[in-house]
């Protein structure tokens, strides 16, 4: 799958998930990507998972549709999590 973001980006939710913890506005850094989702370490604790020790444990997700992330810089992904 084609994503148009890449390993190391910052990115935000842009609208809530009801069934996951995520919600509009929360930050996290792409730390994997496969060939049918991208694996993020949100700064809040999600209730996921560790990817396999590349993340915090409890603050990773594996997302299988990024119509739903935003790519941010660095930057706004501080003042997004303040």
């Amino acid at each position: 799958m084609n994503f148009p973001i890449k390993v190391g980006d910052w990115v935000i939710a842009t609208r809530d998930l009801i069934h996951m913890r995520i919600k509009k506005g929360m930050v996290g850094r792409v730390l994997e990507m496969g060939i049918d989702g991208i694996s993020i370490e949100f700064v809040d604790d999600v209730g996921g998972h560790g990817c396999g020790g590349k993340g915090k444990y409890g603050h990773c997700w594996w997302w299988f549709n990024p119509i739903y992330l935003k790519k941010i810089s660095k930057k706004e992904a501080v003042l997004y999590a303040l």
